[in-house]
């Protein structure tokens, strides 16, 4: 049973919590984003009618739904808490930062954190984005179009060696494998993504 959480809106944020959902506004943006399924990622639209699903959806591989521990806006940023549970052996935490917007443009940046409680663990998360081909190596973007709404996502240099690119042709989508290889007790490990 999800947690619910009533939080007092910041006035100068993109950001609004209504009953487990945040919704997005930023100039001509509009988003939503369900806080107990984060593989559904954020839908955006935007006034000239564009509509893009599953944008930096999160999934994890034991699929499952997670259950949400925390969530606020402070500023920019839309940031949610799942903590560790049987399923899944890392607590993990997203930040849904928008970095600039305008009328035509928008841009996201998404911060995963993971922390474990165990001695011996091999986490790995996934981000997932609409997109046909992923390129070669993470180093490079993925670009789409999907109607007549072009984006790129990009990996931060820092987190393109603990990244490994997969296209899903049938579902049309890309997904960064996050991390994946040995963590301990206490340690923290970030990765971002921009789209």
């Amino acid at each position: 049973m999800a947690a619910r959480i009533d939080i007092a809106v910041n006035q100068n944020s993109h950001w609004r919590l209504v009953d487990g959902q945040a919704s997005l506004e930023a100039g001509r943006w509009d988003g939503r984003f369900n806080l107990a399924k984060p593989g559904s990622g954020l839908s955006l639209a935007s006034a000239n009618k564009f509509r893009l699903d599953s944008l930096l959806a999160v999934e994890f591989v034991t699929p499952h739904e997670p259950f949400l521990k925390d969530c606020f806006v402070r500023q920019s940023d839309l940031i949610i808490a799942y903590p560790q549970r049987e399923h899944r052996t890392f607590s993990l935490q997203l930040d849904y930062r928008i970095i600039e917007s305008s009328e035509e443009q928008l841009l996201i940046e998404l911060w995963v954190s993971i922390q474990t409680y165990l001695l011996d663990t091999h986490p790995t998360v996934k981000v997932i984005c609409p997109g046909l081909e992923s390129p070669a190596n993470a180093s490079q973007p993925i670009v789409a179009t999907v109607g007549d709404l072009s984006f790129a996502w990009f990996i931060h240099p820092r987190d393109q060696s603990d990244t490994k690119l997969v296209a899903d042709k049938a579902s049309e989508r890309v997904q960064a494998q996050l991390f994946g290889h040995f963590m301990e007790k206490g340690v923290i490990r970030r990765a971002r993504v921009r789209c």
